[in-house]
């Protein structure tokens, strides 16, 4: 998919989540649950995962493992379920912020050159085929 195909460094990707849990908490305040959420934190998330030489489907099993405690917290009712999927969602924060303290690949891989220093939100130009 030509939206995820490019490297984002550390930097940037901190300041995006940074912004988009601000927004997040923002939006909660205001509503019960913005829609669309997963879909912001892949577009930051996809990206960063490519910069440590990852493909992006390893986000879609972090977000298909929310089954896991549903299922596990099933007996316990409504009261396991939240519990279970609460400690599932601060599991995945945790694995989403460890995304950027790893450093990035030095090197081109197959998703592209490494990004430049600093925040840098413009995506890298598509190389012209010869």
């Amino acid at each position: 998919m030509r939206a995820f195909d490019y490297r984002m460094n550390r930097v940037t990707y901190g300041v995006a989540m940074a912004a988009l849990v601000g927004l997040y908490i923002i939006l909660v305040n205001t509503m019960k649950r913005p829609p669309g959420a997963e879909w912001l934190v892949a577009f930051i998330a996809v990206p960063r995962l490519h910069d440590i030489g990852r493909s992006g489907w390893w986000l879609l099993a972090l977000f298909l493992g929310e089954i896991v405690p549903i299922a596990i917290g099933w007996n316990g009712g409504e009261q396991g379920i939240l519990i279970a999927g609460g400690l599932y969602v601060m599991f995945c924060m945790i694995v989403l912020a460890a995304l950027g303290f790893i450093p990035g690949n030095e090197d081109a891989n197959r998703w592209g050159e490494p990004p430049r220093a600093g925040v840098n939100f413009s995506r890298p130009k598509p190389a012209e085929s010869e």
